[in-house]
């Protein structure tokens, strides 16, 4: 296969799973995964101390770097204050200049924060599972 014909299958075979729901998941889960070590790291932050902050076992911040974690919005805005950060969730038109290979980043725009109190019912250990450590 030449690299031209290769290109094409790439470009052909990213546009069909760009097309899949559950590949725009998993992006946007790998994504907030590695912010989340990023911040980590520039904050000075190991994952027992993150775990500390949100009320929770290592081991499901552990998750957070092991596409095994498909938390709610309330979750990754409590991930997000524990950091001194925000999540931004937005809609953004194919054709607004998204990179190959992936979702397109979004840079962080000034605004309020608001810090959630209690974690949602599916954010709750349930019967069988301990995340509280």
């Amino acid at each position: 296969m030449s690299g031209i014909e290769r290109d094409r299958w790439y470009d052909e075979t990213r546009g069909k799973f760009e097309q899949d729901p559950a590949y725009q998941v998993e992006c946007l889960k790998l994504v907030f995964g590695e912010d989340v070590g990023r911040l980590m790291e520039e904050r000075g932050i190991n994952q027992a101390e993150l775990a500390r902050r949100l009320g929770v076992s290592r081991a499901y911040v552990t998750r957070l770097f092991h596409g095994t974690f498909n938390p709610t919005v309330e979750t990754l805005a409590k991930v997000a204050l524990a950091l001194g950060a925000r999540v931004e969730l937005r809609l953004v038109s194919k054709d607004e200049g998204a990179p190959k290979g992936g979702p397109r980043k979004v840079r962080a725009r000034p605004g309020p924060r608001r810090q959630a109190d209690a974690f949602v019912a599916a954010d709750r250990p349930r019967p069988g599972r301990d995340i509280s450590g």
